[in-house]
């Protein structure tokens, strides 16, 4: 997951790119003689050339789709790099072309389920790997469903393999006495695979309380009420990580 930019001070060229499936985002305005960007829309309307308005077409679609497809946002003139997307502003002129795209088999594969299910197993142990190979603390947000699961599990077995620490897994969910909560599945889960466990308990008060502040981290309107858990999750996670290494 990336999105960088590089200046060439050689060549007076810019290189911007976004990673293949658009997880860490960019921001950018293009004005007549300069090229302004970021990783966040506040930053760039610090820049007082670059317009405050809104764009109306995108307000239209978050409103019918709940969200601003394509390279729009909530604000005139200011796009997204799109996910697999590069751009190159070189003599006052930006550039934008596709450097990935998914691609689907035209056929099904015919190979017997245990063997593709054999193969998924080996492909997520390695992106899993992968994603362990980092400077910071690393943990994993638990919900109990079938992919965080499946990963928190080739996470044990990594760490098995590599003789570090245990997982510590962390779970966000709300208190209700029907057994539904996310709470309940992760705890298994975790019960389970032996992880070093957090759990993170969200209440109405809680949703009321951070609003002011969800609007001010989205920079936009985001129709999905995930966003609020998921900040406490995170919140949860780094107070763990300030106590010491995850790993």
């Amino acid at each position: 997951m990336f999105a960088f930019a590089i200046w060439d001070s050689r060549r007076q060229r810019l290189l911007m790119a976004r990673d293949r499936v658009g997880i860490k985002p960019l921001y950018y305005h293009a004005g007549k003689r300069r090229l302004a960007f970021a990783s966040e829309i506040k930053a760039l309307l610090e820049d007082d050339q670059v317009p405050r308005e809104i764009d109306e077409e995108a307000m239209d679609l978050y409103l019918s789709l709940r969200y601003v497809p394509g390279d729009l946002t909530a604000f005139a003139d200011i796009h997204k790099l799109l996910p697999g997307h590069q751009a190159v502003y070189e003599n006052g002129q930006l550039s934008i072309r596709r450097y990935w795209q998914t691609t689907f088999p035209e056929t099904l594969d015919s190979r017997p389920a245990e063997e593709l299910s054999e193969e998924l197993w080996a492909r997520l142990q390695q992106i899993t790997d992968d994603h362990l190979l980092a400077d910071v603390p690393v943990g994993v947000f638990l919900s109990g469903g079938l992919d965080s699961s499946a990963i928190t599990a080739q996470m044990v077995e990594a760490r098995r393999r590599q003789g570090g620490q245990a997982v510590k897994s962390f779970a966000v969910g709300y208190r209700t006495s029907d057994g539904s909560s996310e709470l309940d599945q992760a705890r298994q889960v975790a019960t389970a695979l032996g992880t070093q466990h957090r759990e993170v308990l969200v209440t109405a008060r809680d949703f009321v309380d951070f609003l002011p502040k969800l609007a001010y981290h989205l920079d936009e309107p985001v129709a999905d009420a995930a966003c609020v858990p998921l900040y406490y999750l995170s919140k949860r996670a780094r107070e763990e990580s300030d106590r010491g290494p995850l790993r």
